[in-house]
């Protein structure tokens, strides 16, 4: 740890800051096509994850940092496919996946798709839904839209089981309230990650 000056209190970077700087780290490492951090990450399974991704940044809850990179590098899997993709990804989950649901062409399978995505994520109110989050970023990788903020997805998971004034609904209600109403809330607006910052086009 690095001694401070007498009187000035070590401050810990922002989880929205901490955030970023993990999904700016992951697509520089798929835009460079870093086979030591990709590899492993593309060889695991929910159940199964890296104990450890060679660089990768701290300060993110270890479980979330590494399961949200293995479902980042998953879902740039194709490095052609993620050039025309925003690689930091926009809205929340829910937001994401109500653009699933009105995704064109109509006669895509996708609305029914993502209401039972969402159906399922619902149905997991304790542990982390990892399985349910890969097959829902599956879903949206096959029908080429914009992933939800990979940065917003982390401050989530982290709030999962938090109940304060700044998370007045637990995260699975926010992202229930974005899908079906289009709407998120303002604990959501505020974690909301600007967009452009990174890219793999970068």
């Amino acid at each position: 740890m690095t001694d401070l000056p007498d009187g000035e209190q070590y401050t810990p970077e922002p989880a929205a800051t901490r955030a970023r700087a993990l999904v700016d780290w992951l697509a520089q490492s798929v835009r460079h096509r870093r086979t030591d951090v990709t590899g492993p990450l593309r060889r695991s399974r929910p159940d199964r994850p890296p104990v450890a991704v060679p660089g990768m940044p701290q300060g993110v809850d270890p479980e979330i940092a590494i399961q949200v990179a293995r479902l980042f590098v998953r879902y740039h899997r194709s490095s052609d496919f993620s050039q025309s993709l925003n690689a930091t990804g926009t809205g929340d989950l829910g937001q994401a996946l109500r653009r699933l649901s009105l995704a064109d062409p109509p006669a895509q399978p996708w609305n029914k798709a993502a209401e039972v995505a969402m159906a399922s994520l619902l149905r997991r109110r304790m542990r982390l839904p990892w399985r349910e989050l890969e097959r829902a970023l599956d879903t949206m990788q096959r029908a080429r839209l914009t992933p939800p903020s990979w940065a917003l997805l982390i401050s989530d998971l982290e709030s999962w089981h938090v109940r304060e004034r700044s998370h007045p609904r637990d995260t699975l209600e926010r992202w229930a309230s974005s899908f079906y109403t289009g709407h998120t809330t303002s604990s959501a607006r505020r974690a909301a990650v600007p967009e452009g910052t990174t890219g793999l086009n970068s």
